[in-house]
C-alpha cells in the first residue's frame, strides 16, 4: 500500500508539468500572504521534461546565524513557518509533503517555498474526519478516535472492533499523559501506522503524506528550538483556523 503510493508520486515527479501545475496553484493561494511565496514559474520554457522557474536566492532557513546577521528573527521565521504550514493542512488540504530545509528559502522578508515535486491533499470530507480524531484524543476518547480512523480509511478484511479498540487504548495511554515537547512526533505517527498495517487498514494518500511530512516538518522546526516553545506560542492561529476546535490548546 505504502509502495504503491510512493510509486505514484515519484512517477509524477518526474512529470515537470504536473510540478509546474503545483506551484502555480500554490503561488496563486498564497498571492496576498505577505510571509510566503513561491518560485515564477515560465510556462513557454516548461515540458514534461524540463521545469523552468525563476532563480531563487536567498538564505537557506536552517541558518540561524546568517539569517540574524541580514536583520532577520528567526523566532519570526519559525511563527511564519509553522503558521504557514498549518493553514497549508487545515484550510487548503494542499500542503508541501517534502518540507525539509533544503525546500525553504527566506528572501525578501518572506518564506520562499520551492520543490513542489511532492504535494499533498486532503479534500474536505477527509480533513473534517481528521478533525474529530484530534477532538477525540483532546477529550481521550477512545471510541471516536477508532470510529474515525475506520471512517478514514478502507480495511482490507474484517476488522476485530474489540481488540483493534484496545491497541487504540493502549497507544493513546502512552502518548497522552506526555509533555507536548517530549511526545517524539515520528514515532507516534509510525505507531498509528503500524496499528493499521496490522489491521490492513488502507489510509488514503493524502494522510499517509501528511504523516511523513509532519515528521519532516518536526525536524525543520529543531533548528530554531524547542517544538513546545513554538506549539504554544502558536495556540491562537491554531484557534484561528480551527475554531471549532478551540478547547484543544486551552
Amino acid at each position: 500500500m505504502v509502495l504503491d503510493e510512493f510509486w505514484a508520486t515519484s512517477q509524477e515527479e518526474m512529470d515537470f508539468t504536473i510540478e509546474a501545475r503545483f506551484a502555480k496553484r500554490f503561488k496563486e493561494t498564497y498571492k496576498d500572504d505577505k510571509t510566503v511565496d513561491a518560485p515564477l514559474i515560465y510556462d513557454e520554457y516548461t515540458s514534461k521534461y524540463v521545469l523552468v522557474m525563476e532563480y531563487v536566492d536567498g538564505l537557506d532557513v536552517n541558518q540561524l546565524d546568517l539569517l540574524e546577521s541580514h536583520g532577520y528573527d528567526p523566532s519570526k521565521i519559525a511563527h511564519d513557518l509553522a503558521c504557514n504550514y498549518i493553514s497549508q493542512i487545515i484550510e487548503n488540504g494542499f500542503f508541501h509533503a517534502d518540507p525539509h530545509s533544503g525546500n525553504i528559502r527566506v528572501r525578501d522578508d518572506k518564506i520562499v517555498w520551492i520543490d513542489f515535486g511532492m504535494m499533498g491533499t486532503l479534500n474536505v470530507h477527509e480533513r473534517e474526519i481528521m478533525k474529530k480524531a484530534v477532538r477525540g484524543i483532546a477529550l481521550r476518547d477512545t471510541m471516536t478516535v477508532v470510529d474515525s480512523i475506520l471512517a478514514l480509511g478502507k480495511p482490507k478484511q474484517e476488522i476485530d472492533y474489540t481488540k483493534f479498540t484496545g491497541e487504540m487504548e493502549q497507544f493513546m495511554a502512552t502518548y497522552l499523559d506526555m509533555p507536548f515537547g517530549e511526545i517524539d512526533v515520528a514515532q507516534m505517527l509510525q505507531d498509528v501506522f503500524s496499528i493499521c498495517h496490522a489491521y490492513r487498514i488502507q489510509l488514503p494518500k493524502g494522510v499517509s503524506m501528511l504523516a511523513r511530512s509532519l515528521t519532516v516538518m518536526e525536524a525543520t522546526l529543531l533548528h530554531f528550538g524547542s517544538i513546545n516553545e513554538y506549539f504554544w506560542k502558536l495556540r491562537p492561529a491554531i484557534r484561528q483556523r480551527w475554531s471549532n476546535y478551540t478547547y484543544i490548546l486551552k
